[in-house]
Formats: C-alpha cells, structure tokens, sequence
C-alpha cells in the first residue's frame, strides 16, 4: 500500500466507526408511585404520573449530563406555585402511627403519596427531587409538597417519599410548621 492511500483509509475507518455508534439516549425520567387517597381511582393516578413523565420527557429531552449541564446554565425560571417542606409538617397536619391526618378544622386536604426514585443506580441531585415533586404535585392538584428524602447525602439522593396536599395558603402560616420525618419506603 503506497503511504498516500494510509489518511484514506484512516479517513474511512473514522467513518464507518462513527456511523455504527448509536446516538446517546435521553435520560430516563425518575420512577414515580402516586397513590391518591379515598375512593380507590388507579386509572387516574395512572394518568398523573403518565402526564408528569411525558411533561419529564419535554422538559429533559437530552441525556442525563447534557440535561444537568442545562439546568446549571439556564437562569431560574418562574417559579412554580408549589411550596415544599423538606422533614416539616405544616400547622394543622399531624403524623400519627406512621401516617399524617388533618386537623379538624385545618386548611389541607390530603391528596396522596408520592415516592420517586432515580432512574437505574443513579441518585439525583436534591434540588432535581424537589423540583420533581413540584411538577408531580400540580399534575395531582396539589400545591403542597411535604417530603423526606431517602438516604444519600448533603446534596444527592436515590429518591424520596413525600405526600401532596391542597392547602388554602392564605390560612396557613409555614413558620409554625414543626420537624416531621416520614415513613420511608424502599
């Protein structure tokens, strides 16, 4: 083979090389459970979580770094209109026997239970997961997040277990809200 002909077949070994690698694949969106409380309506918790997972897909049509990166670079947007307690129950909510009731009288109804998991061995980052649980609670109705992370550390964690409330905001004062750990569910 004479040396000329060698950058062309290099030049073709490139290219038949990168024609076989598949392009990346979008990230999975996280596992998510939503369970409604009352009268049993699967179907409709089924829809809630398939509306949250199409609206994940829109809004992280990249991988997963490329998605992060994203975030990272993109100013905050408006905010959405879902407040989050992290390990704190609202005044008028109580946690009794392993699960929360309402207060007589008290601004909130209790609309269900939320345990989102990162996809495959991966953790999220914090701030993914309460973002997350914002978007699931308005898909459900709610505009109250009270939530517990599962395990991990100061800034990622597997996932979380939370419960989504419809709260009269103008009753409720946030400062009152007093240290509530939830059950976690693995």
């Amino acid at each position: 083979m004479k040396p000329a002909s060698l950058p062309w077949v290099a030049a073709v070994t490139l290219l038949v090389a990168c024609a076989t690698v598949p392009p990346p694949t979008p990230a999975p969106p996280p596992s998510v459970t939503y369970t409604s409380f009352g009268d049993a309506q699967l179907s409709k918790d089924a829809h809630v979580v398939q509306r949250y997972t199409g609206d994940y897909m829109k809004r992280n049509p990249g991988t997963r770094t490329e998605n992060r990166l994203a975030r990272m670079r993109t100013p905050p947007g408006e905010e959405l209109p879902v407040r989050v307690l992290i390990d704190a129950l609202p005044e008028g909510i109580e946690s009794r026997e392993g699960s929360l009731r309402v207060s007589e009288g008290a601004p909130h109804v209790l609309l269900g239970s939320v345990v989102l998991r990162a996809p495959r061995a991966f953790a999220m980052f914090r701030e993914e997961i309460v973002e997350e649980l914002k978007h699931l609670a308005l898909e459900a109705g709610g505009n109250v997040v009270v939530v517990s992370f599962l395990g991990g550390n100061q800034q990622e964690a597997p996932g979380a277990t939370s419960y989504v409330l419809k709260s009269d905001l103008s009753q409720v004062d946030f400062r009152k809200s007093r240290p509530g750990k939830l059950p976690v569910e693995i």
